[in-house]
């Protein structure tokens, strides 16, 4: 092999390598020209598709046209655009959702998400954004609201972190137990002269 050409794989003589996942899919992944393991960007329904992949990123390699997967740039989407497409596509099972849930997360995406999230470029959204927006809605929501806004954009950002066109690196919904609703006891809300 020459030095800068990306590693064959010991055991096959192929460039990378393809392994099945639990969920059936296949991940393909390749040691670069920088010594680097890189993974794809996204699964494979089949081995094939995944062996296609490699033989991109092996064609760019021996062209000298090859950059870290982290040097390529990331497509700049609003969170309001990427929020309808979310939507209209979402499926529970398989099935489109109900009427009723579509709802209830449009008046989240609307009340809740958008004033906030909606101009800013997905990849622009911090865990210190979503940190200052649960704070504010601590304070002006109920614990089911925050907490049933707070879900659907992680859900949101995690679906746009798994996007094939490397939307945002990390997921930054990072607030512990954000996602549930804990109602305080009237117990807890006394001040200590009045519950003695």
């Amino acid at each position: 092999m020459v030095r800068g050409e990306g590693r064959k794989n010991a055991k096959t003589g192929a460039f990378g390598s393809v392994n099945k996942l639990p969920s059936g899919r296949y991940r393909a992944r390749y040691v670069g020209p920088d010594g680097r393991r890189h993974n794809a960007p996204t699964t494979f329904v089949t081995v094939l598709d995944a062996r296609g992949w490699l033989a991109v990123q092996q064609a760019d390699i021996i062209r000298k046209a090859w950059t870290p997967p982290e040097a390529e740039p990331q497509a700049i989407v609003a969170f309001s655009e990427y929020a309808e497409t979310w939507l209209a596509a979402r499926t529970v099972k398989g099935q489109p959702l109900k009427d009723r849930t579509r709802d209830h997360y449009r008046d989240l995406l609307n009340n809740r998400l958008l004033p906030t999230f909606g101009k800013l470029p997905l990849s622009s959204i911090t865990s210190e954004d979503v940190e200052r927006w649960h704070r504010k809605q601590v304070e002006l929501q109920t614990p089911t609201a925050t907490a049933n806004a707070y879900s659907l954009l992680n859900t949101i950002m995690q679906s746009a972190m798994k996007d094939s066109r490397r939307l945002v690196k990390t997921n930054p919904c990072v607030v512990s137990g954000a996602g549930n609703a804990r109602r305080m006891s009237t117990a807890s809300l006394m001040s200590p002269l009045v519950a003695r």
